[in-house]
């Protein structure tokens, strides 16, 4: 089985009401975390900040953030590793107490922090650096509604489709062409947006307690 990597939300009480919020800074708008095949540390800065809820964070691995950048806990970062070896940069961060810091205070008076009640500098944003091009285009099944029929019908020559274009949400049949034991525990799909993880990925993440992880299943069940 074939999981997409969520964040568990059971603590949020609306869609924006984040562990932390990411600080703007020079080349944010350009510089890409989440295509494996661009490197952009040079552009980076030398920390990735944010203001978040510091007593949140520290009951979470995977915390819940606006920016989408791929934020975890080193133990995250290695159970998932264990699970199945990836190439991957790790980017440091710095996350402040709201009460602790203004936004407009100059980067190195907030880097000169180091008290833990109001900087939290133990996560990680994890690029990884390979996509993992493994769906079987021409045994994936993806289907979509049609209102007229009132049904959900397979799309036509799903191999000769934008491979970008697949949502896993459409996904009724994923098919591999390698055997899931050999997956890494973190993966891009180029065929299909998100982040996902094999089935040991699940079972080391519940072994080893890792708080604020979810696992939707691909595809999703219908019932």
């Amino acid at each position: 089985m074939i999981y997409s990597l969520e964040h568990s939300l059971d603590h949020v009480q609306a869609s924006d009401d984040y562990d932390a919020v990411q600080l703007s800074f020079s080349d944010d708008d350009t510089v890409n975390f989440y295509n494996p095949e661009l490197e952009d540390q040079a552009r980076a800065p030398e920390f990735i900040e944010y203001i978040g809820d510091l007593d949140r964070l520290a009951r979470t691995d995977f915390p819940y953030t606006d920016s989408g950048l791929l934020l975890m806990s080193p133990k995250l970062l290695l159970t998932t590793l264990e699970a199945g070896a990836f190439p991957y940069v790790l980017f440091p961060t710095r996350i402040y107490s709201p009460q602790a810091v203004d936004e407009d205070v100059p980067e190195e008076q907030r880097w000169a922090l180091t008290d833990p009640a109001v900087v939290a500098t133990q996560f990680v944003i994890v690029q990884l650096r390979q996509w993992t091009n493994v769906i079987d285009l021409e045994r994936t099944i993806v289907t979509q509604y049609d209102a007229r029929a009132k049904r959900r019908v397979e799309v036509a020559s799903t191999a000769s489709r934008d491979p970008e274009s697949i949502r896993a949400d459409q996904v009724t049949h994923l098919a591999l062409s390698v055997d899931e034991q050999d997956l890494p525990g973190l993966l891009r799909f180029e065929n299909m947006p998100g982040l996902y993880a094999p089935q040991q990925t699940k079972e080391a993440c519940r072994a080893g307690g890792l708080r604020g992880v979810a696992f939707e299943p691909v595809p999703v069940p219908r019932g």
